[in-house]
């Protein structure tokens, strides 16, 4: 990301206002549009660490993604306070703002890059525990642990400061001569430091290791490995031919899934750092001045680029998340309380699995419905049902018992939870205990089941009856 060059000594004699050209154009692009961008991007990124640090979604990989959203939410609100700030200080012409934007600038210059760093090394790191989850699972339990995550998430966050402790180097202000009143606009100039006009600093570091390191690494790494991962995934597809179907369309899924995301990943990646490279080579080949005169309005303009695909690239994956993540939906339900026609929210946490397992099971039931009903099996079946069902209701209605309840011991029906069983009822009795399993004369409290893959099997079973 780039800092714009907003107030320089030798542009304005008379110690006012030197706004930039094309103020109105870039306080859009980047404070309003840019600003909004952010403020989605900071609320997915809130919402992934929420979600992701949930006792149901806790796993290494998760790990690493929570970091990756908290780096990016320090990217985003420092991209705020560097890049938005700075037009709307202009557009405004709010002198306090600014000596406040240049007494931080230094250090959010410095954070954004640690954080930027950050961010696309802990993507790398995700891309290499994946691969060693589907290319070798042995060593991925053994060694892809959230202790080891842990640790890792820690080695990132040292490389990314010590990588980049001289950003905090890289500018300062100094007092303008000129205007040394202190009241006006040019009374404090930014300046790139020595350190900064260091021409081996800034062919060396600036140039050649910061795009090895933070652009030609980082994607090629990302494009290789995951072109592995998914040719896996379709290796493993061929040779499983002569399987079953529903397994086979599992895999299908989940190689088109990894195809998507490799897609995703790759095209994102290249195109928020790629132009921020070539754009940094040609301020290396050819003159600055010469950018700034002959070509002006692209160099301004590419600045600008340069800047908001930084923001975009860090507000994208809870989108991402949500295309690709089927349990991370779920568990964005289970958060904010929103769900089919709104009825999760009145549900306990616990219970809202449930509700969504059993709508999907009756979505899918009536488009099966037709299939089953026709079939002959399912006919006799019913008609055995009917007999078993007049049976038991005559014997039932010959030996109970009517008598009202008692006023402590009143049994008063809160809600129907949906969980696969028609007759699973909470009941709540006089003395405030809740009891949760079947109406049935030989009662027994039934622990709910909390796992989706006996849902899934128990689907297919019924499926392939």
């Amino acid at each position: 990301m780039e800092v714009n060059d907003t107030f320089n000594g030798t542009s304005s004699p008379n110690c006012g206002l030197d706004p930039h050209d094309f103020l109105e154009v870039k306080f859009i692009l980047i404070s309003i549009i840019g600003t909004l961008i952010g403020c989605f991007g900071i609320f997915g990124n809130i919402s992934t660490a929420i979600i992701l640090t949930r006792p149901s979604m806790r796993n290494p990989n998760n790990l690493f993604l929570t970091a990756l959203a908290v780096f990016d939410t320090c990217l985003l609100v420092t991209a705020f306070f560097i890049y938005g700030m700075e037009y709307i200080i202009e557009y405004t012409a709010a002198f306090d703002l600014y000596v406040a934007w240049l007494t931080y600038l230094r250090f959010a210059f410095a954070i954004s890059h640690i954080s930027q760093t950050g961010s696309v090394y802990i993507t790398v790191t995700v891309t290499i525990e994946r691969y060693l989850a589907v290319c070798y699972p042995r060593r991925n339990k053994r060694y892809c642990t959230s202790h080891g995550s842990a640790i890792t998430i820690l080695g990132v966050t040292c490389f990314a400061i010590i990588f980049n402790c001289t950003k905090f180097f890289e500018l300062e202000v100094i007092r303008n001569p000129e205007c040394g009143d202190g009241v006006s606009w040019q009374s404090y100039v930014l300046m790139p430091s020595k350190l900064a006009q260091n021409p081996v600093y800034g062919q060396m570091y600036a140039l050649w290791l910061t795009n090895i390191v933070m652009v030609f690494l980082p994607f090629l790494t990302l494009l290789i490995l995951n072109s592995i991962i998914a040719y896996t995934i379709k290796k493993s597809l061929n040779k499983l031919s002569g399987e079953s179907i529903s397994g086979r369309n599992e895999l299908k899924e989940k190689s088109r899934e990894a195809t998507l995301v490799l897609i995703t990943i790759v095209f994102i990646f290249l195109i928020c750092n790629f132009w921020g490279f070539v754009l940094t080579l040609l301020e290396q080949i050819m003159d600055n001045e010469l950018l700034m005169v002959q070509y002006h309005m692209f160099y301004t303009f590419s600045r600008e680029a340069i800047n908001l695909l930084a923001i975009v690239n860090s507000s994208i994956n809870f989108v991402i998340y949500l295309i690709f993540g089927k349990d991370f939906r779920k568990e964005l339900v289970i958060v904010y309380g929103c769900g089919t026609f709104g009825l999760t929210i009145r549900l306990p946490a616990q219970d809202k699995f449930q509700y969504w397992r059993q709508f999907s099971r009756r979505r899918l039931s009536r488009n099966m419905s037709p299939r089953i009903t026709n079939s002959p099996i399912f006919a006799n079946g019913m008609r055995f049902l009917r007999k078993s069902s007049d049976s038991i209701t005559k014997t039932s209605n010959s030996n109970s018992i009517h008598a009202p309840p008692s006023p402590g011991n009143s049994i008063c029906c809160d809600h129907i939870v949906l969980n696969g069983h028609a007759n699973h009822v909470k009941a709540n009795y006089g003395h405030g205990e809740r009891v949760t399993g079947y109406l049935t004369p030989d009662y027994k409290p039934q622990s709910p089941r909390t796992s989706i893959e006996e849902d899934r099997q128990s689907m297919q079973s019924l499926i392939l009856i």
